[in-house]
């Protein structure tokens, strides 16, 4: 009887755990937001190991990933803003969507919203995004829809055995999209002196 209350305590510690993150349904525009501003917001205080100005290849995107609980060292929430693009629909200053620290310091909780009502960004969904060992580079999982079925063809058409061939699928394995730190720069090409 004594393991009964301490695994519905665990319960509900992880279901407010769940619901500690309050991600907006749409998101909003920040004014006065851009590369030249974030920058120099960037060089007046120390960053993390998320925060900085990221480009994504895939959409000719440059976002800036900024600490939105400063006073939350244990996990804090990170807004993902855009400052420039290639598309012009988007808006500089425009939130994309929020990143949040796991036990895993180098997996992210990341919602990304997914879709554009008028000028609104609605609908976040959640995924996974990784930091490689320097912090240069964050790969993103997006979340992936997979049906399975199952149809015992002996019962249905029992006739028809002899003429059913399988072939194998291949998963061919696919590049992730993601973003490349492009400020502050990598400090891997400073020159050392001796």
């Amino acid at each position: 009887m004594k393991i009964a209350p301490s695994l519905f305590v665990l319960f509900l510690l992880s279901f407010l755990e769940l619901k500690a993150v309050d991600i907006p349904e749409t998101a909003s525009i920040l004014p006065g937001y851009d590369k030249y501003s974030v920058i120099s917001h960037f060089d007046n205080r120390p960053l993390s190991n998320e925060e900085g100005v990221w480009f994504s290849v895939e959409d000719g995107l440059k976002v800036a990933i900024e600490n939105t609980e400063p006073e939350n060292k244990l996990n804090p929430l990170f807004q993902i803003v855009a400052i420039e693009s290639d598309d012009t629909s988007l808006d500089c200053g425009q939130i994309l969507g929020y990143l949040q620290t796991s036990e895993n310091h180098r997996i992210l909780r990341m919602w990304a919203y997914s879709e554009m009502e008028g000028n609104v960004w609605k609908k976040p969904v959640e995924c996974v995004a990784e930091l490689d060992e320097s912090n240069h580079y964050m790969l993103v999982n997006k979340p992936k829809i997979k049906f399975r079925f199952a149809i015992n063809l002996l019962r249905l058409f029992p006739s028809f055995i002899d003429g059913l061939n399988i072939y194998p699928y291949l998963d061919k394995k696919k590049i992730k999209p993601g973003f490349k730190r492009i400020y502050p720069t990598p400090k891997s090409n400073e020159i050392i002196y001796f």
